[in-house]
């Protein structure tokens, strides 16, 4: 992955992250609210988080957009905070408009993609189908979506190809060893996160082709 996007590098060094800091803040904060309290976390899930359910009622749509700020765990895992952390410097180097978004368009799509594979699987009788009907939400998805752009916009060939195996077997290790909903929807996320590359490669190449 190799974005070709060269167009004011120093400003966008330079570009004070404002989205990962907020999400950043924002999980942390459910966190502390939802801590020590089962009440607490389920009323963060029923009132933002999504199930397969609500994809059948309009008026319920918006959780799509909302349910990756709904992380009611109270102890955000390490790998969650490495994420966040990523998250931000993603935005300094990207830009707050393509990091956003990078994020939703990744949340969404996985989201979508991972939901109707289930659902297909569970009229196929397939086991574990289940939990796409009980609400759930985290910004993990959209996250990693961000870190496979970040990976891309690296200068470093070798720190590129680098940081893709890591995450690459760090995926796959989880699909493999765990094999539960977000582990998937996180390998679908990735791929999503290599589509959007593509295509604002595709975008920048057309704009130096009409110079």
């Amino acid at each position: 992955m190799r974005t070709t996007d060269r167009t004011g590098p120093d400003r966008l060094r330079r570009s004070w992250p404002i989205f990962g800091p907020i999400v950043v803040i924002s999980l942390t904060a459910q966190g502390w609210w939802a801590r020590g309290s089962g009440p607490r976390a389920d009323q963060l899930l029923q009132r933002f988080g999504l199930r397969w359910d609500d994809l059948g009622q309009p008026r319920q749509w918006f959780r799509l957009l909302t349910s990756p700020y709904a992380q009611p765990d109270a102890d955000l895992s390490v790998s969650l905070v490495a994420l966040m952390v990523m998250l931000v410097s993603a935005e300094r180097r990207l830009g707050t408009r393509r990091t956003i978004i990078t994020f939703v368009t990744t949340d969404v799509l996985s989201t979508l993609a991972v939901f109707t594979a289930m659902r297909l699987a569970e009229y196929a009788g397939g086991p574990g189908a289940s939990i796409i009907h009980v609400r759930d939400g985290g910004a993990s998805s959209g996250t990693i979506g961000v870190v496979v752009a970040y990976i891309s916009a690296l200068d470093q060939q070798l720190v590129r190809w680098v940081a893709t195996v890591a995450l690459g077997l760090t995926l796959l290790r989880g699909v493999l060893w765990f094999d539960e909903l977000a582990d998937r929807q996180h390998l679908v996320a990735a791929l999503v996160g290599v589509g959007l590359v593509a295509l604002h490669q595709h975008r920048l190449s057309q704009q130096n082709s009409a110079r």
